[in-house]
């Protein structure tokens, strides 16, 4: 879901299915994910970056915030992003405008239970990236 709102870009997409491997072979258990979303939403640090990849958020990458992040009722975890008027941003609103829609990624830390499958725990969230695929 594409919405325009004056100079920024809304958009909405499912992140991944908790409670279900990843294709980085992790599972990250419904409970895990939102306890760490609800921690990440009552933070004012909610801003996000084109392909980010360090453990702190660079203000010169960033492209956009994070208006809302849960749980559906299926389990996905979802995000609604929106672009900001930066130079990373642009890039954003123009790639979304032309209706290609790219991967939306959480970056964070926590531990992996080797016992329980490979489930997350302890999950912590640095931000919700955008990318060129899903990691």
């Amino acid at each position: 879901d594409i919405r325009t709102v004056l100079m920024s870009v809304k958009y909405t997409a499912r992140i991944m299915k908790c409670d279900e491997m990843t294709p980085s072979g992790r599972i990250y258990p419904t409970n895990e994910v939102k306890k760490a979303i609800g921690t990440y939403m009552d933070s004012l640090a909610r801003l996000g970056e084109m392909d980010g990849t360090s453990d702190t958020v660079n203000l010169d990458r960033v492209s956009h915030k994070i208006n809302s992040t849960y749980v559906d009722d299926d389990d996905w975890w979802v995000a609604e992003i929106e672009t900001l008027d930066t130079p990373m941003g642009s890039i954003l609103s123009q790639l979304l405008e032309a209706g290609i829609k790219p991967a939306i990624s959480p970056r964070s830390t926590g531990g992996i239970s080797h016992l329980s499958n490979w489930r997350v725990v302890d999950l912590s969230i640095i931000s919700i990236d955008v990318t060129a695929k899903a990691k």
